[in-house]
């Protein structure tokens, strides 16, 4: 379930960076927003009901939101039915999302240095020793427009489970 959400959280923040005004401004970024809402469909047929029929809410979100995607439709509009199959999944298979601990900016700052520098960058802007071997390259922590919509929750998952189709490992 948590992959599903990080799924959906992908889509509704980069699918903008794909699609402006209809017309496809990045194709790999495209075809990568297509792939992950059909994983979040082939994921979700694997769970079990959850609550409320939970399921059947979800997929029908998911292909909604695939038929916006599929006709270059609004950011926006992508992003607002992504984020309500986020909410249905969490709701209907109570999913509590997060770290179990309080986070510790000190052991933050040796994990980053130990794990993320290399492709991150010292100061966070993508610019690592290996990012100019990575495609896509590394996200920059330092572009509001990255930051922007960079949640807490979509952080802990991508470093959990890392992001398919990306040099982002789990850790």
């Amino acid at each position: 379930v948590r992959r599903i959400v990080a799924l959906l959280d992908y889509v509704a923040a980069d699918y903008g960076g794909a699609v402006n005004n209809g017309a496809i401004t990045s194709e790999t970024e495209y075809r990568e927003q297509l792939a992950f809402l059909q994983e979040a469909k082939e994921r979700l047929a694997g769970l079990p009901t959850g609550l409320d029929n939970a399921r059947v809410n979800v997929d029908a979100a998911i292909d909604e939101a695939a038929r916006l995607a599929s006709s270059r439709a609004a950011a926006s509009a992508v992003g607002d039915v992504t984020r309500r199959a986020r909410a249905l999944l969490i709701s209907g298979y109570d999913v509590h999302l997060g770290p179990t601990l309080a986070p510790s900016a000190e052991r933050g700052r040796v994990l980053y240095s130990q794990s993320c520098a290399t492709c991150h960058g010292v100061t966070g802007g993508g610019d690592g020793p290996a990012a100019a071997t990575l495609q896509p390259r590394p996200r920059s922590f330092r572009d509001p427009e990255i930051t922007g919509t960079l949640s807490p929750v979509r952080a802990f998952s991508a470093l959990t489970d890392g992001v398919p189709g990306t040099a982002m490992v789990a850790f």
